[in-house]
């Protein structure tokens, strides 16, 4: 549950950016940024995350990079709500948030293999794959009804309690 509450987030963060640099610049140009700066990090941090997922303890991992876009999405609420947000915030949002991703992706599949063990490995790897698959559907779906119900703003503040859920599942995960 914890990874699909993070696999949503990223597909709404995405959305919501997009409408958001949309909006703010009417410029489609500048929404293709949204989703370089966003995949970019698999480009550069791509092999660092397997490394990190071999080399380090895998919860510790995630977490980390859970918390760290955590605060990320945090402080862009704080800016939106604020008002003083401009393009170049959105940007280095995608970026951090999609460099934890990045870097924090080996480590949540490899904890598969310590929660399921070896006997159930290929239906929990079947199941995130189904969890991310619909993640991918309904992330935008719900960035939408937000963005037309009450804003950007909001969006980011389902996120913000999106990533708050996944660490406080992922602390409550015992891992041996």
């Amino acid at each position: 549950l914890s990874s699909a509450f993070s696999l949503a987030s990223r597909s709404m963060q995405s959305t919501l950016l997009a409408w958001f640099v949309l909006d703010i610049t009417d410029s489609p140009f500048h929404v293709a940024l949204v989703g370089v700066f966003g995949w970019t990090p698999l480009l550069l941090l791509g092999m660092i995350g397997g490394t990190l997922a071999d080399s380090l303890d895998r919860k510790r991992v995630f977490a980390a990079t859970l918390t760290v876009s955590l605060a990320t999405v945090f402080t862009f609420t704080i800016i939106l709500v604020v008002g003083s947000v401009q393009i170049w915030h959105a940007y280095l949002t995608i970026f951090i948030t999609g460099s934890c991703y990045v870097l924090g992706m080996p480590s949540r599949r490899s904890l598969l293999h310590v929660i399921v063990g070896r006997d159930r490995i290929t239906n929990a790897v079947a199941l995130d794959n189904l969890g991310q698959n619909a993640s991918a559907i309904l992330g935008p779906a719900i960035a939408g009804f937000l963005i037309v119900a009450w804003g950007v703003a909001s969006g980011y503040l389902a996120l913000t309690i999106l990533f708050c859920s996944s660490l406080l599942l992922l602390w409550k995960l015992k891992v041996h």
